[in-house]
């Protein structure tokens, strides 16, 4: 709604999200001929809506056992969780068949990551939404771009002296900070990739960089 001549629509509950699809795919040809891209703001939200409809249809086909509780529905392990990502992502292969693109825009944090062979840990920018669904929307998307804040930081002499063990202090700052937009990181410090073997590993926070390092990384795989 921040955005002038933007087309939107507020999604309070799951049925509006399923009657959004349904009326583009079903009107693509006469009500929406230039439509090329649906965004999806955001996927924290959407997925609320598709645990809801998960719980929704548990209870619905077993009256006995209901729950209010992800967790606790479909048998448990997860599989709640798996049923609302089934759901969130049959909505968005729909738009495909009519020659509709989806974007996904969520947020960011810090998560904790264990290694799989050495079972050591390390810290990763990643999505804020479970582990458990972002590896497995990542699988269906051609491009994971982080976007993230570069900072310079020095480390300046304080001019005095620790009280107990007499060492000199020093003080962290930020001497320059810029906006950035990750799309691979050879240190696996951004959980970012994709299918786009040719992108540009980081660029500047912009709409004309964010184009052209797609444009650029197309017809890259168009070459060969």
């Amino acid at each position: 709604s921040a955005i002038p001549n933007a087309i939107y629509e507020d999604v309070p509950d799951w049925e509006t999200f399923v009657e959004i699809i349904d009326d583009i795919v079903e009107n693509k040809a006469s009500d929406y001929p230039e439509l090329k891209v649906v965004f999806i703001d955001t996927i924290d939200n959407a997925l609320i809506l598709a645990e809801q409809e998960s719980l929704r249809l548990w209870n619905k086909e077993n009256p006995q056992k209901r729950t209010n509780a992800i967790n606790a529905a479909w048998g448990g392990f997860a599989k709640g969780q798996d049923k609302a990502m089934e759901l969130f992502q049959e909505q968005l292969f729909r738009l495909r068949t009519v020659g509709v693109a989806f974007t996904i825009i969520g947020h960011v944090k810090n998560t904790t990551v264990t290694d799989p062979i050495t079972n050591d840990t390390y810290q990763q920018l990643s999505s804020d939404v479970s582990q458990r669904y972002f590896n497995q929307i990542k699988k269906n998307l051609d491009l994971v771009g982080i976007a993230y804040i570069d900072r310079e930081i020095v480390k300046e002499r304080t001019g005095r002296k620790n009280i107990v063990t007499g060492a000199e202090e020093f003080v962290n700052r930020v001497t320059s900070e810029a906006r950035k937009i990750k799309f691979r990181d050879s240190s696996y410090c951004v959980d970012s990739g994709g299918r786009m073997s040719e992108i540009v590993e980081e660029i500047d926070f912009g709409p004309e960089e964010f184009v052209n390092a797609i444009k650029d990384a197309l017809e890259a795989e168009v070459r060969k």
